[in-house]
């Protein structure tokens, strides 16, 4: 089944190879015409041979006209008076079928008819041996029935007309009749007078495409204008007009059918029911017999020197026109000749004549009273042919393009989608761009070593990264990403930018969803903060979040298209001063807010720089990391009390400050494993009393309790020591001292925890899930007073060095953003390029934005083989923004220290935007589309690589084609 308006080309072959008998008989002996589709042909054979259909159908509908009275001398007068003095319509040219009926009641009559009511009746007689006889009789009644007799006048009329007076033109036939209909009703059968609204046709376009002076048709497609044989100009009048044909000869026939013989000759209900069938007449007036010339036949047989490209028209009856033949211009000819054309139309007049008088002697005369007359069965059988002939031509035109579907598909193997253009043009611009995309798929780690995870741009489908332009910033200044109103982070990793080509094409059920991926390692964690490029050096983050130990997070992207150069400039053509303004100044904001930034923070470098220790010394320290992060997390502690605090000096190690930092860790954890103890105490102790409170005052025991005790009988010592994982209860024995803390190697004592257990975690899972954990205590004075205890002077340098990194940061930043990348400028420029060159309003802008339901893969545990899925909502993403965000000031010092372990990622995303599918595209609009995807690419990657586009294209052949594909290229990088 095909694509193009229900076209069955199976039925279609059929119908075809039918009429192909007929045609084998009247064409001579050595000719072998056969389908278009299995001849051997030039695609100029094509449009030859849809102007051939074109005139026969033109031909064909001319032959049905002059049936029905619209002669060629009549055509002429209709066309010169509706003309103007350059022989040009001037006005309308119209054929109009009008009918109306009148009913008036005649008289009543009773009828007698058999009831169904009888009587019986029996008689008994004796005979001479004395014996009896009975005798039966059965006795029927009559019964009186009011008959009502109405005399229905029927006139119809159909006349061709120019203008809008219908006065001004020529009656072609009409009719008026009359019939009896009996009904057992008064009520009458119809309205008094009804009449039935006009049918109408314009015969503008028919009229324009024939030559009543020469008898010739007129028809021909202008190859210059056209996409192909079947989309262009002209053939879509054709349609246009053979469309309103169809709907007109099948208007006319319903009248006949419905109007006339179920709207009166079905009323006619006399008491005595008649045998005959009212509607034999209708199933009477079928076009069979008939043929249909209008055939898409090619012959491969025919001589080329023997072609008349017109036939003369003195060879031609008044009722056949001249029909262009096949062309030679291609040096192959194998459409069908002029000659051979008017043989078919011969044919068709012929078997139009022999239908008609037919009709005339199995019907009433039109000359008698009869409603039904040969008059009107010819009208139907006309219309029924011409609705034949109508659906044929857009049948035929509709094989032309079939045809054109199957050879292309044929020659590839298959029928192109956008997945398969998807490959092709990823596969085309590795060899035809230099630099090439490359899939955004990126490792996030330290040079030289094991990477700590992976991000990812890819589709929802399928999984396979997308390919963008990429273009690595070297001169940016230090990113900014301000996480309150009075915290800004800096940046100062490494910039892409990347230009992301996407296309979709309408009627093509494949997805079009993409997601931003990031995996990671186990034991691995790294910040992802995504949000909207702001000018030159600033980010604007709309979420984030912490990715650590085997984490899968994919986050869906909305596209949204913003409206193309070319139609939001027509789009305020029409609109106010005030307006075009405001609009403008949004479209403004609108680009400038469609770059979309990612930024991948590296945590454990920056830890090692917050904590003053030496680069890589968190490598191995698993669990101290992990301790870090819940400590900056989810208790929010200061960087001061976890730092190394000593005198930087060259005989201290990296073990030795890892040690130090390992030791005020576990003394801060030890602090907050006391303080939790304490408040799980007195909730125990509160949960007691309260109990005992109850059973005191004699409040019921519930859920089976045991009756009241005396006061003091409670055992508060046994609840309190045997409340799981404290020490020391409030009547226990008193927890054991811990265990002595090594001296600061430094010479710095290290603070006591003096009620202190010895440290022991809290229990957390494997992944870092943080969402249940007790909330955040206070920091005891054990711990303040330790923090007394630091070396102030080395911790005031530390602030100061802090201080002045990140001051020195901002003015780098204030010097270079002069010449540094403006990101939000981009859109506008990759704009005004669009405007120039994209003629056909397909490369659109688009903005990405992350939607609010998140997915997240985490491994609960280790010994779970398979990670749990889950799904973030938007409270669920708020959360985890917050928690990225507390620890990203943690690791930045609030904006004192700026970060080099990242890397930010800027996409600048385009859309083409094919209005059909890939295969109606290149079949229906005769575009390719890799081409128009050329030109779309190179606009992007001049703006994202600021070159021009030719200096895009490798050299030699490659760019010797695209300056002739799209010469206002050249100019531009002339210019």
């Amino acid at each position: 089944m095909s694509r193009y308006g229900g076209f069955n080309e199976q039925v279609f072959r059929s119908s075809v190879e039918n009429a192909m008998k007929t045609v084998e008989q009247i064409l001579e002996a050595n000719r072998n015409p056969k389908m278009a589709g299995d001849v051997d042909h030039k695609y100029e054979n094509k449009y030859n041979l849809a102007e051939q259909l074109s005139n026969m159908a033109i031909a064909s509908h001319m032959n049905c006209f002059e049936q029905l009275g619209l002669t060629l001398n009549i055509l002429q007068e209709l066309k010169a008076a509706a003309s103007s003095s350059n022989n040009a319509l001037s006005q309308s040219v119209t054929l109009r079928f009008q009918a109306a009926e009148a009913c008036t009641f005649l008289n009543e009559q009773i009828v007698e008819v058999p009831s169904s009511t009888t009587h019986k009746t029996e008689e008994t007689e004796e005979n001479t041996f004395g014996g009896t006889k009975k005798t039966t009789s059965i006795h029927s009644f009559m019964k009186r029935v009011k008959e009502y007799h109405w005399k229905v006048d029927v006139k119809w009329i159909m006349r061709a007309f120019w203008g809008s007076d219908q006065d001004q033109g020529t009656e072609l036939q009409s009719r008026s009749s009359s019939i009896i209909v009996v009904t057992q009703s008064n009520h009458s059968p119809i309205a008094k007078i009804r009449e039935h609204p006009p049918i109408d046709i314009l015969l503008n376009w028919f009229v324009q495409h024939i030559d009543p002076v020469k008898k010739t048709t007129v028809f021909h497609i202008q190859t210059n204008e056209a996409k192909t044989p079947r989309r262009n100009a002209q053939v879509d009048e054709a349609l246009d007009y053979f469309n309103r044909m169809e709907q007109w000869a099948s208007h006319v026939r319903s009248y006949f059918a419905y109007a006339l013989q179920r709207g009166v000759i079905e009323k006619h209900d006399p008491v005595v029911k008649e045998a005959n069938d009212s509607s034999w007449w209708l199933n009477t007036c079928a076009s069979i017999g008939i043929p249909v010339p209008i055939l898409p036949i090619m012959d491969d047989s025919i001589p080329n020197d023997s072609v008349p490209n017109t036939m003369a028209t003195e060879r031609l009856s008044q009722s056949q026109l001249a029909i262009p033949g096949g062309s030679t211009t291609s040096g192959v000819n194998v459409n069908m000749t002029g000659d051979d054309c008017i043989k078919l139309l011969n044919e068709h007049v012929r078997s139009l004549e022999e239908k008609v008088q037919t009709l005339q002697t199995g019907f009433p005369s039109s000359q008698t009273t009869s409603v039904v007359s040969s008059a009107e069965a010819k009208i139907v059988v006309l219309c029924v042919h011409m609705g034949h002939l109508s659906v044929q031509y857009k049948e035929a035109i509709d094989y032309i393009e079939d045809m054109l579907e199957k050879q292309l598909f044929a020659a590839i193997g298959k029928r192109v989608t956008t997945t398969d253009l998807e490959e092709f043009v990823r596969y085309h611009n590795s060899r035809f761009l230099q630099p090439p995309p490359k899939p955004f798929c990126y490792s996030i780690g330290r040079p030289q070593h094991y990477p700590y995870g992976v991000i990812s741009l890819e589709k929802t489908d399928g999984g396979e990264p997308i390919h963008t332009l990429t273009r690595q910033v070297m001169s940016s200044p230090p990113l900014k990403v301000q996480l309150t109103a009075a915290t800004t982070v800096n940046l100062t990793g490494k910039t892409h930018l990347h230009g992301w080509m996407n296309f979709r094409s309408q009627g093509e059920n494949i997805s079009n969803s993409f997601r931003l991926v990031a995996r990671a390692r186990q034991f691995s964690s790294f910040l992802l903060v995504v949000g909207t490029m702001m000018g030159v050096d600033e980010l604007q983050p709309k979420d984030a979040i912490i990715i650590q130990n085997k984490d899968e997070v994919m986050i869906p992207l909305l596209l949204n298209e913003l409206p193309s150069a070319k139609e939001f400039k027509d789009a305020i053509q029409s609109l106010s001063p005030e307006q075009r303004r405001f609009a403008e100044a949004f479209r403004s904001m609108q680009l400038s807010s469609s770059v979309f930034g990612i930024a991948v923070i590296q945590i454990k470098p920056q830890l090692e720089k917050l904590l003053g220790i030496p680069e890589d010394s968190l490598a191995k320290e698993i669990k101290l990391t992990q301790d870090l992060m819940e400590l900056f997390v989810e208790h929010q502690v200061p960087s001061d009390l976890l730092s190394y605090d000593g005198e930087p000096s060259a005989s201290v190690t990296s073990k030795e400050k890892v040690d130090v930092v390992k030791s005020h860790v576990e003394s801060v954890l030890g602090v907050i494993n006391s303080e939790m103890e304490n408040q799980l105490e007195k909730a125990t102790m509160k949960a007691d009393m309260a109990a005992e409170s109850s059973t005191m005052f004699g409040a019921p025991a519930r859920f089976g309790g045991s009756a009241p005790q005396p006061f003091g009988s409670h055992p508060f010592a046994a609840v309190s020591m045997a409340a799981p994982g404290v020490g020391g209860g409030l009547f226990g024995t008193p927890p054991p001292p811990p265990p002595p803390v090594a001296a600061n190697r430094t010479g710095a004592a290290l603070p006591e925890a003096s009620s202190s257990p010895a440290y022991s975690p809290p229990p957390s899972s494997p992944s870092g899930d943080h969402h249940h954990r007790t909330p955040t205590p206070p920091i005891a004075e054990d711990t303040a007073s330790a923090s007394q205890n630091l070396s102030g002077s080395k911790r005031k340098t530390q602030h100061q060095q802090h201080q002045t990194e990140g001051t020195s940061g901002s003015s780098s930043s204030s010097s270079s953003s002069s010449s540094a990348l403006d990101f939000s400028a981009i859109p506008k420029a990759l704009n005004k390029r669009i405007e120039q060159f994209d003629k056909d309003s397909a490369l659109r802008s688009t903005v990405i934005k992350t939607t609010k339901t998140w997915t997240r893969r985490r491994q609960e545990n280790l010994l779970k083989n398979k990670p749990s899925e889950s799904t973030l909502s938007g409270s669920d993403v708020r959360s985890e923004t917050n928690h990225a965000f507390d620890l990203l000031d943690a690791l930045s010092c609030s904006g004192a220290l700026s970060i080099p372990y990242s890397e930010l990622h800027v996409v600048l995303c385009a859309s083409h935007c094919f209005q059909k599918s890939v295969a109606d595209t290149i079949i229906q609009d005769n575009v390719n589309p890799i081409e128009r995807l050329e030109l779309s690419t190179l606009l992007l990657g001049s703006v994202i690589h600021g070159a021009t586009p030719c200096q895009l294209v490798t050299a030699g052949s490659e760019r010797q084609r695209i300056e002739s594909t799209f010469p206002a290229f050249s100019n531009l990088n002339n210019g």
